[in-house]
């Protein structure tokens, strides 16, 4: 398969599909040193730099000039490549950033990242993005697109330690496929799932962490660790020992767990509910640019750190480029007479899709443009209320109500996930799916019929729910009106509460062209 990768960075996409026998043809990113790192490592033509807005802290009235993006377009297309993969910058919408969302600029490269495949039309397509990002409007106006221009779109939330990489990394992954239906890819992802996550130790061996025995379940939040060189304390069983001046540590029946060896280590937390301190026998923190810091003399001990989190060891560059799933042997200095600097190179690494995942990505890829079914089957629930709706309705006699429910999830099983659009949709799905035609004409015909009676029966649900959420609006906006009405005569001026905002929101978009507004100065 022939790929492209957009915001290409230090080349994680590009290196797991390489790997799965896939040929780079393009990549694209806005960074200089990462385009120069990626060089380095997989050379492939043309490799351009994209430059759609400066890259410092954005002001609110600057918009992003996707120009050098859309102008690649054209390029990208005459590639014909079968595949385009990308992670559009996330710092819009990441915990860990400012999150302004849609206002900030570079929230509108995954719209411009939806109009290079729209424009392309390769076979199937990968984006990465934080599960934030799927609340924005750019994100629902980029996926409107790509649904246009014919995908079927699986959108997954996933944790990469299931995956073989050694950081709990929880993204948003979004396949798409020209015909599919939506949510094709989430078997094929569920079928390669570990049975285990991947730990900090299954990556870096014993190369790292120092000797702390765990405490037990103590009520004090943060003295949960010793270390080893540390004296001990004295255990005992008597519950007095603990009193003023006579010490010790009473052993009880809820300290089932206590003294477990750990290997601790020390990596800066992303976020303020987290904490430094780190076990070899878990999975890593997702890695940010600030993963190697030490902690400075401000940084204080927070709930499951050790109380000395200056005695732990860092992480150096090196392995944590390796939880990010890069070799060893990875080429981060492309011109040794300039080195880069550690924060860039680390900032290519927070912002690195790893490559077991995207090895595996590719290999899904493959298998699906073969033909081959995933090696997991999703459970199936048949929406409560069938059964009565199946008597009710005379679409079958009672007595063979149970015989018609199990065609059902049959039926169900074979589309594994699939998000069908309608009953003419639903039943050609099934005729494709794998297995189906090797059945006799009774079973088919059977499995057919038991799928266009779910598939009436969910189009009664959703009317019904239409309906409700109608009603539900409407009673907001009478609410609304009334409640603008009542503070008219109350206060002429004409200035309401901001308590108003968050009425109008829930009344949007019905209120819209009902309602007069005039939003009060906080």
């Amino acid at each position: 398969m022939r790929i492209v990768d957009l915001f290409a960075g230090s080349g994680g996409f590009s290196l797991g599909f390489k790997r799965a026998g896939c040929d780079i043809v393009g990549a694209w990113d806005f960074e200089p040193d990462a385009i120069a790192v990626h060089a380095a490592n997989m050379p492939c033509p043309p490799q351009g730099r994209i430059v759609p807005f400066p890259m410092r802290k954005p002001r609110k009235q600057r918009q992003a000039d996707l120009t050098d993006l859309l102008s690649a377009a054209p390029t990208i297309a005459d590639m014909r490549p079968d595949v385009i993969v990308g992670g559009p910058p996330c710092q819009a919408f990441s915990p860990s950033g400012k999150r302004l969302g849609d206002a900030d600029p570079r929230a509108k490269l995954t719209e411009a990242f939806a109009v290079c495949v729209a424009t392309a039309r390769p076979r199937h397509f990968i984006m990465e993005n934080v599960p934030q990002a799927q609340g924005s409007r750019v994100y629902r106006r980029a996926m409107a697109i790509l649904r246009r221009a014919g995908y079927g779109i699986s959108e997954d939330i996933v944790d990469m330690s299931w995956y073989g990489v050694g950081q709990a990394r929880q993204r948003l992954i979004v396949f798409g496929a020209l015909g599919e239906a939506d949510g094709w890819a989430t078997a094929y992802l569920e079928g390669a799932k570990a049975t285990r996550r991947t730990t900090v130790r299954d990556v870096l061996g014993d190369s790292v962490g120092s000797v702390y025995f765990r405490m037990g379940h103590r009520s004090e939040d943060r003295v949960s660790f010793r270390s080893a060189d540390e004296p001990g304390v004295t255990l005992t069983t008597t519950a007095d020992r603990k009193q003023t001046g006579k010490g010790g540590y009473v052993v009880t029946k809820s300290d089932e767990q206590f003294f477990l060896r750990s290997d601790l280590y020390f990596v800066y937390p992303g976020g303020s509910s987290s904490c430094g301190t780190s076990s070899l026998d878990e999975p890593a923190s997702t890695i940010t640019r600030r993963a190697g810091d030490a902690p400075g003399p401000s940084y204080k001990p927070r709930k499951g750190d050790v109380l000395d989190v200056h005695s732990l060891p860092l992480l150096s560059f090196e392995q944590l480029a390796q939880l990010a799933g890069y070799p060893v042997d990875w080429n981060w200095d492309p011109n040794p007479a300039k080195p880069l600097t550690k924060a860039s190179k680390m900032l290519m690494i927070a912002n690195s899709v790893p490559a077991p995942f995207s090895e595996l990505c590719a290999r899904i890829l493959l298998a699906h443009s073969r033909g081959e079914p995933p090696a997991s089957t999703l459970p199936v629930a048949i929406p409560p209320g069938f059964a009565r709706w199946l008597v009710e309705e005379g679409a079958i006699a009672q007595e063979n109500v149970s015989q018609r429910m199990s065609d059902a999830r049959a039926a169900l099983r074979l589309l594994n996930g699939r998000k069908v659009k309608s009953a003419e949709d639903a039943e050609h799905r099934l005729h494709a799916a794998p297995g189906f035609e090797e059945m006799g004409r009774g079973r088919r015909s059977n499995l057919t019929t038991a799928l266009r009676l779910v598939c009436r029966f969910m189009e009664k649900l959703d009317l019904a729910e239409k309906a409700k959420i109608k009603a539900k609006k409407a009673a907001v906006v009478a609410d609304l009106m009334e409640a603008q009405q009542r503070h008219i005569d109350e206060e002429p001026t004409g200035v309401f509460p901001a308590s108003f905002v968050r009425l109008r929101k829930k009344a949007e978009p019905d209120a819209t062209a009902d309602v007069l507004w005039v939003e009060a100065a906080e």
